[in-house]
């Protein structure tokens, strides 16, 4: 068999490979941009965090009461369960939520 033999018949206008478009300068830069713009969309962090470290959150509760709160009092309401938190790995988060809830016990004066 010969080479000619053996490859497939084809239409006479049926073209062997896909056709691409022309695509103009523009074109090529708006999509770029485009592309560009969905991954900074992507990646962009929430405006506000939901979840605090513990030290951050520590922190956010002595600004909010105006008290010095010692960390190792915190660490142990975390630890009695008083205080809800979050393990995430060998990593420890409070949420916002309830750090605003423990400073208005300590302004209104209620035991934690």
């Amino acid at each position: 068999m010969t080479d000619r033999q053996t490859r497939k018949s084809r239409a006479p206008n049926e073209i062997p490979f896909p056709v691409r478009r022309r695509v103009s300068k523009k074109e090529r830069e708006e999509a770029k941009e485009a592309g560009r713009a969905r991954y900074r969309e992507s990646t962009r962090p929430p405006a506000t965090p939901l979840m605090l470290s513990v030290r951050q959150a520590w922190q956010r509760l002595n600004a909010l009461t105006g008290a010095g709160v010692d960390l190792s009092t915190f660490y142990r309401w975390i630890n009695n369960l008083s205080v809800c938190s979050v393990r995430m790995g060998n990593k420890l988060f409070v949420p916002i939520a309830e750090v605003d809830r423990i400073a208005q016990q300590c302004l209104r004066g209620e035991r934690i």
